[in-house]
């Protein structure tokens, strides 16, 4: 059948995932029906009037944009095999057999294509494999995880949205429920965070958060949000924290938790607690210190503390160079919400792998000296062989032991 791959690249809110020269197509995924869903188009480059044409069916998440190119194409173009998935529905291999039609603009012949059929086969039961490790991603063997072994046992998310703090745009949320809580019962509440740009957290996929489903089988509430510097929402959105790095991420999503907890009680604002990695460790300390009666609880893992020292292809991409905005970089810097940080203990919880290739531990270890000084306490949990992410089963199962021991001790 000659199934071929090609590598992706995006453009804006789109993803060119191929090529059909012969037919002068391009195909690519995109989110023009529904943000929280992507989609396979294609369109004619030779009559670039053309609207482009949605090939696959709505009401699911199609392909991984987080993972290179999820489709594989015949040599001739007449079939495609992709991944969808949804919150109900782990994984589906669709293969569509297309069919081509011939129209005509102002004298130019193109063709588009459409599906003429389809086949579904439906991801198998996960093989037991090792008893702890996080989802993979579409497309590779799919090991036994945690959250298979809960799936029967966990609900769906609600989709919620709400207007922004500064209106003109709508905060995609997913609030998930342990299911043997009543929904008039206040849980306590994890603010699960991420913020930064080129990053979607609300999709309608099957969820592969390897923490969601321990959360919710201790009786925990997560809140999970989408605001401003998101991707695939427009460029509106994505601007909104150009020069303004931790200023406006944490708005939203506090107007955010108290839109959703004003309609749904199973919300306890009283024990709530934000939670992220990466930027959303950066996020959570940034929440911690200018949200300390809101937030009980900050989790923070591999933070980046001051971005002078991070990725400068990254940082300047929406910094700008430091030497022009140093306002921004110091507004933006963790190192400058230091004394605003609360001042009792078991309020902070810190992680980070010694061996960490993207945010270096630098990060952790200045933000713990600039602690030490202002006399600030904080919990640090160092994994001296891992990386960004943490790769071994055994350091992925003392992390959630040791996030979930300090929320049963302090929340």
């Amino acid at each position: 059948m000659g199934f071929w791959i090609q590598f992706a690249f995006i453009l804006n809110d789109i993803i060119v995932v191929s090529v059909d020269e012969k037919r002068s197509l391009i195909y690519f995924l995109g989110f023009a029906d529904n943000p929280l869903e992507s989609h396979l188009y294609a369109t004619s480059y030779i009559c670039p009037t053309t609207k482009p044409i949605r090939i696959s069916t709505l009401g699911s998440f199609y392909g991984n944009t987080d993972e290179g190119n999820p489709f594989g194409f015949s040599n001739d173009y007449t079939l495609l095999a992709v991944f969808r998935s949804n919150f109900v529905t782990p994984g589906e291999c669709v293969i569509y057999a297309l069919k081509f039609e011939t129209f005509f603009s102002n004298d130019v012949k193109y063709v588009l294509p459409s599906a003429a059929s389809c086949l579904v086969i439906s991801v198998a039961p996960y093989p037991a494999m090792n008893n702890v490790c996080p989802l993979p991603p579409p497309g590779r063997l799919l090991h036994e995880s945690i959250w298979s072994r809960f799936t029967s046992e966990v609900l769906p998310p609600q989709l919620l949205q709400c207007e922004g703090p500064d209106g003109g745009y709508q905060l995609q949320c997913m609030l998930f429920t342990p299911s043997d809580v009543a929904v008039a019962t206040p849980c306590p509440t994890i603010l699960f965070v991420y913020g930064g740009p080129c990053a979607q957290m609300v999709r309608n996929c099957w969820p592969t958060f390897l923490c969601l489903p321990l959360f919710m089988k201790m009786g925990y509430v997560v809140l999970v949000v989408d605001g401003r510097g998101s991707a695939y929402r427009g460029k509106q959105l994505e601007i909104a924290i150009s020069g303004r790095m931790g200023c406006v991420e944490i708005e939203d999503q506090v107007h955010a938790l108290r839109h959703v907890a004003s309609q749904n009680t199973c919300i306890d604002m009283k024990r709530v607690v934000v939670m992220g990695w990466s930027y959303g460790g950066y996020l959570a300390i940034n929440a911690l210190a200018k949200h300390p009666n809101l937030f009980k609880i900050a989790i923070s893992g591999a933070p980046v503390v001051d971005w002078h020292l991070y990725d400068s292809a990254y940082t300047e991409r929406y910094m700008g160079m430091p030497e022009e905005h140093e306002d921004s970089y110091d507004k933006a810097s963790l190192l400058n919400s230091i004394n605003l940080l609360p001042d009792e203990p078991n309020r902070l919880l810190l992680m980070h792998g010694l061996k960490d290739q993207n945010v270096h531990f630098k990060h952790t270890a200045l933000l713990i000296e600039a602690m030490i000084s202002a006399g600030k306490p904080y919990q640090l949990k160092v994994f001296p062989n891992e990386r960004h992410g943490l790769r071994r089963a055994s350091a992925i199962e003392h992390l959630s032991a040791t996030i979930l021991h300090f929320l049963q001790e302090n929340l």
